[in-house]
């Protein structure tokens, strides 16, 4: 819905010298197909993602509602686990907890991420 979204998260990356790759085969992550009750569907597309995602490292998406489908329901989907699944992440996730960035400078913008509260 927002294909901006993807660029901005994959200058981020970048800039934070991180190499940032798209495979070909990547597609929707099957939310609105279990939403409106296409079960088959979003299970074909569970499939889909962990083939095509299974090798990386990281996968790293700037909606958080797609990675809770990945992580929360393509085990159930699928009737199994994979490490991929695991390794998916939204982005602030990503670099605040796994990458432990506090912020992230732009030439134009500045994203200053909050790792704790205080009091």
């Amino acid at each position: 819905m927002f294909p901006g979204a993807v660029g901005a998260t994959k200058r981020i990356l970048e800039r934070l010298g991180r190499r940032v790759e798209f495979p070909r085969g990547q597609t929707c992550c099957g939310q609105l197909h279990l939403n409106a009750g296409y079960q088959d569907d979003a299970a074909v597309l569970a499939r889909r993602f962990v083939d095509t995602f299974g090798a990386y490292e990281a996968v790293v998406a700037p909606s958080s509602s797609c990675v809770g489908v990945v992580r929360e329901l393509y085990g159930r989907l699928l009737g199994m686990s994979h490490p991929v699944l695991e390794r998916t992440s939204e982005l602030s996730e990503l670099l605040v907890g796994r990458l432990g960035v506090e912020g992230v400078h732009g030439p134009r913008t500045l994203v200053v991420l909050v790792t704790h509260q205080t009091p």
